[in-house]
């Protein structure tokens, strides 16, 4: 009799769309990116003590003595920055008049002012020795550049990789303004507390010196915990295992896995993120395994086993980066292979048998859906003080590589019920939306989620968009409903 109800299962199971027998893998649509945190209030941002600058003083070039010259002309020599419609009005009065040596001073303390008012603190106008016989005065620009970064108060990052990331915000001449929003961007990264830094003058005429000190925060970051958003048909409640080392090596790398596992699943994944360069240029390399049973009635009789892996390489650029928005651009290769088997009847057959969900892009033969994807990214944060928008967008094309699930022939000559099976060879665009507000005082805050996806034509089960969950609609089972889009 419980043979009978098992083949009778197996013949409903075939017939039956998949969410309803839910596959134990996570689909693109489930792999959101965290909600940034919101901007920091002035008060915990980094401070650049400056060093005291000198006043400079108005001269009264009517109480000038000594000796004087006919001046037709200045040449203003060594400015990147300014040019001769910003400097033209600063010497219009001395020129076609007979200047003294004080003169020459009050020239010279008006082009440096036009660079301290502008943020470069350590840039200036000197007036070198010359014959100025011919009524031409040269004046020559020194522009200040940050001439080293000393580095203390590390633990785990290497000092030569925050050193690079700061000197980012050095511009030559040296613009003060720039270089506090680059330190105020290093302290965006989670892995340092506090920035603390001073600048001071340099050696020689026009350099600066910036001391920088850090505090770094805790590196390693362990969590077990339980929850109920796995789907009811594997257990429901699971528990979880997630361990990170956020500084593996010193250069700002991360290393991240995760282990959960609940009555009828167990599944494994780990990832590894390394900045290939001092802009924010992230490589990531990464997997998934995971086997998993059906262990909800009736079907649990059936003994449907599942085996997902999935391997995964990219990379991700800042094109855009200011202290409230960045736009960062990605590409990631992404290989996935799901198997499915009945195991019910290996005492008949001497063995599991392949099975294939209907129009799940199973082949019938191995019961293996193998996509090749590859995935454009594109995420942009927006943030202040009250309020966090995160928008996301990704565009897969599935290509016909690395053993592809590739279905030729109609679905009927499968015996899938004619069923249009689809295959690894697709086009998908996923967006996702994300807007979090807090309303101070109350401490209260406010988060809406949204998320569609096209596609191209029918897509195979692990590129599905799916409905229901934690992370989708609160109160139904997790991929209660999975479409190709939606």
């Amino acid at each position: 009799m419980r043979r009978w109800r098992a083949w009778i299962l197996a013949a409903a199971a075939a017939m039956t769309a998949e969410p309803a027998l839910a596959q134990p893998f996570d689909r693109p649509a489930q792999e959101r990116p965290p909600l940034p945190s919101y901007e920091e209030p002035v008060e915990v941002r980094p401070e650049l003590l400056l060093p005291e600058l000198p006043e400079l003083p108005e001269l009264d070039p009517a109480a000038a003595g000594g000796p004087r010259v006919l001046v037709r002309r200045f040449d203003i020599e060594g400015s990147t920055v300014f040019g001769e419609e910003d400097f033209d009005p600063l010497v219009a009065r001395w020129i076609g008049r007979e200047i003294s040596s004080e003169d020459l001073v009050a020239v010279r303390y008006a082009i440096t002012r036009l660079y301290l008012e502008h943020g470069y603190l350590n840039s200036g106008a000197v007036v070198p020795d010359q014959d100025l016989a011919d009524g031409v005065v040269v004046i020559r620009v020194v522009e200040g550049r940050l001439s080293g970064v000393e580095v203390s108060g590390t633990r785990f990052y290497r000092a030569s990789v925050l050193r690079r990331r700061v000197e980012l915000g050095a511009s030559v001449p040296l613009d003060v303004t720039k270089l506090e929003e680059s330190l105020q961007i290093l302290q965006q990264d989670p892995r340092i507390e506090r920035v603390h830094a001073r600048l001071r003058p340099g050696e020689a005429p026009g350099e600066a010196v910036l001391e920088l000190r850090v505090e770094e925060s805790r590196r390693w970051l362990l969590e077990l915990g339980a929850d109920n958003w796995s789907n009811p048909a594997f257990g429901g409640l699971e528990g979880d295992f997630h361990a990170r080392d956020e500084n593996l090596l010193g250069f700002g790398d991360s290393l991240a896995s995760r282990f959960r596992l609940a009555d009828g699943i167990w599944r494994f994944d780990a990832g590894y993120d390394f900045p290939i360069s001092a802009r924010g240029t992230l490589l990531h390399i990464g997997g998934e395994i995971s086997d998993s049973e059906i262990v909800e009635k009736p079907f649990s009789e059936l003994d449907i086993e599942t085996r997902y892996t999935s391997v995964r390489l990219g990379v991700e650029h800042p094109v855009y980066r200011t202290l409230q928005t960045q736009l960062r651009l990605g590409l990631v290769g992404d290989w996935r292979r799901a198997r499915t088997r009945i195991c019910a009847f290996e005492d008949i057959l001497g063995g599991c048998d392949p099975f294939a969900f209907p129009g799940s892009g199973a082949n019938a033969d191995d019961g293996k859906t193998t996509v090749a994807a590859l995935r454009f990214t594109q995420e942009l944060v927006h943030r202040d003080l009250q309020q966090v928008i995160a928008a996301r967008s990704m565009l897969s094309v599935g290509l016909p590589v690395l053993g592809a699930s590739n279905h030729d022939i109609p679905a009927s000559a499968l015996g899938l019920g004619g069923f249009r099976n689809p295959d690894g060879q697709f086009v998908a665009w996923l967006v996702q939306l994300q807007w979090a507000r807090r309303f101070e005082p109350w401490g209260l805050q406010a988060i809406f989620r949204v998320d569609a996806q096209l596609a191209s034509d029918a897509l195979p089960s692990l590129e599905r968009f799916p409905v229901g969950g934690h992370l989708s609609v609160r109160g139904y089972r997790e991929n209660q409903i999975v479409r190709d889009q939606g």
